[in-house]
C-alpha cells in the first residue's frame, strides 16, 4: 500500500500504516465493508469539523486525559462516516462514542463511565445503555468489535500520573504478562500493573494516586491483587 499523496510505501507501526515522508496515518477499522474501502485516512483538521468533539476532548483534557492529535483524527473520521450511513441527529453523543471507539482502536482507551461523566458535564444527558446501543452501531457500521484489553488502559493511567511515562508504561506491560488474568475489568488489571511497576522502578507513588488516575476505589484495585498475585504486597 502506498501513500497517496507522496507515492511511497507505507511502513508498519504498532498495527498502522505510516507515510515515511509525510507521515500521514492509515489505520484498518473493517475488512470489505465495501469495495476499495481501505479504512480512514487521517487528514488535517479543517474548520468544517464537530465543535461537538472539541469540547468533548476539550473537557477530557481538563481532566488529565492526553488526546492524541490521531486519535482525534481518528473519532473526527469514525463521526462523519457514522453520520452519513445513518440518520442519528444527535451529534453529542455520536461525538462521544466516536472518542471511545478511536481511543480503543489506537490502543490507548479511555473508559467509558469517564465519556460518560464528561457528556454530563457538558449537560449532553444520556443513559449507558443508550450510549452502549450506540457503540454496538458502529461496531456494525465498521465490521469490528472494540474489546479493550487491560494494556490498552495503561497509556490512560500513566498518562493521568504525569510520571516517567515510557518506563512506567513499558515495565506495567511486563507486569501484565505475568499475571494471571482471569478478571472481567480490564481497568483495575492495569492499575494493579502500572502500582506494582511503579514498585519495582521505585517511582515515588501511592496506590490510591494510581486509583485514582484509573478511576476506581483502591479496594477494588486491592481485591483484584488478592486474586492475581496472593504474594505481591
Amino acid at each position: 500500500m502506498k501513500c497517496e499523496l507522496c507515492g511511497i510505501e507505507l511502513i508498519t507501526s504498532d498495527g498502522l500504516k505510516i507515510c515515511p515522508k509525510c507521515g500521514r496515518t492509515f489505520i484498518s477499522l473493517t475488512e470489505g465493508y465495501y469495495n476499495g474501502y481501505n479504512g480512514f485516512k487521517m487528514k488535517k483538521r479543517r474548520k468544517s469539523k464537530s465543535k461537538t468533539l472539541d469540547k468533548i476532548i476539550a473537557e477530557l483534557e481538563l481532566n488529565d486525559v492526553h488526546i492524541p492529535f490521531k486519535m482525534k483524527e481518528l473519532a473526527h473520521s469514525i463521526m462523519t462516516m457514522v453520520r452519513t450511513k445513518t440518520n442519528i441527529k444527535n451529534t453529542s453523543y455520536l461525538a462521544g462514542a466516536s472518542i471511545l471507539i478511536a481511543s480503543r482502536a489506537l490502543n490507548r482507551a479511555i473508559p467509558l463511565k469517564l465519556i460518560l461523566q464528561v457528556l454530563r458535564n457538558l449537560d449532553y444527558k444520556i443513559s449507558y445503555n443508550k450510549f452502549k446501543n450506540l457503540i454496538h452501531l458502529i461496531e456494525r457500521i465498521t465490521g469490528r468489535k472494540y474489546i479493550p484489553k487491560p494494556q490498552d488502559y495503561i497509556p490512560f493511567i500513566c498518562s493521568r500520573l504525569g510520571k516517567d511515562l515510557d518506563a512506567l508504561q513499558a515495565e506495567a506491560r511486563k507486569v501484565l504478562a505475568t499475571l494471571n488474568n482471569g478478571h472481567k475489568n480490564p481497568i483495575p488489571v492495569a492499575a494493579l500493573a502500572v502500582t506494582i511497576a511503579a514498585k519495582k522502578l521505585k517511582i515515588p507513588i501511592k496506590k490510591k494516586e494510581i486509583a485514582e488516575a484509573a478511576g476506581i476505589d483502591p479496594s477494588v484495585v486491592r481485591r483484584v491483587n488478592r486474586l492475581l498475585c496472593p504474594r505481591t504486597g
